[in-house]
């Protein structure tokens, strides 16, 4: 039983590990990407499991970059702000060595549950939420381009498919053939019916996720909700 409290949900802990796989990093420690062993303090978070999609994870990870050295340093500290949008605690001795982080200078430490410390003390984790991950899985991201930080590239991809629509008009401000590689339609430069049906198709997930019915068309509702969902997870 780990030692606090599970601040987060088990889907924003796995799309938390799922995002640093895709993105090459070394995953120790954790099922299922390697076995558990018993070296871990009594109720380390190691040895809890949780089960999504029929695969089982553990509730614990040491996170380490292939290269070591100063590079290893960058890579974890940019894993940082992907874990704390995500509600995942961290252990990394990013600011100091206080308390737990003098044992994870070298690598990260991170789970789902309440205690963070990044060199200068225990901090109760603030809660996030996978729903920007969600979003940028529904505007067709690659896995390693989750990282639920909706920034200029996601806030583009929404735009060019809400721009697309019949409500504003049909319009392709980046591009017919960037829409197209949005929507997962051929980037022919020419918007056809195939187009449209894509198009229409990604309204509908964008609308699963802004948890309104699934009608394919951006009216009223998705606008208002696109711009709250922004207002709250843009970057």
């Amino acid at each position: 039983m780990a030692l606090s409290k599970q601040r987060t949900s088990d889907f924003a802990w796995v799309q938390f590990l799922k995002w640093a796989k895709a993105n090459d990093y070394t995953l120790l420690e954790c099922k299922p990407y390697n076995s558990v062993h018993q070296v871990h303090a009594p109720g380390s978070a190691h040895y809890d499991d949780c089960r999504h999609d029929g695969t089982t994870y553990s509730m614990g990870v040491d996170i380490n970059w292939p290269s070591g050295g100063s590079e290893e340093r960058t890579m974890l500290t940019r894993a940082l702000p992907v874990a704390q949008s995500l509600g995942v605690a961290v252990t990394y001795a990013l600011k100091g060595t206080a308390g737990s982080a003098a044992n994870h200078q070298t690598h990260l430490h991170a789970d789902p549950f309440s205690v963070s410390n990044l060199g200068q003390g225990n901090f109760e984790q603030p809660t996030g939420d996978a729903t920007a991950s969600r979003m940028q899985a529904a505007l067709r991201f690659d896995p390693r381009q989750r990282d639920n930080l909706f920034g200029s590239l996601s806030r583009k991809r929404g735009s060019a498919v809400r721009m697309a629509s019949r409500m504003h008009g049909g319009k392709h401000p980046h591009g017919i053939a960037f829409t197209q590689r949005v929507i997962h339609a051929e980037p022919t430069g020419v918007w056809d019916e195939q187009s449209m049906g894509k198009h229409d198709r990604a309204v509908s997930r964008i609308q699963k996720v802004l948890d309104l019915p699934r009608t394919g068309t951006w009216d009223e509702a998705t606008e208002d909700r696109w711009q709250a969902f922004l207002k709250e997870h843009g970057r």
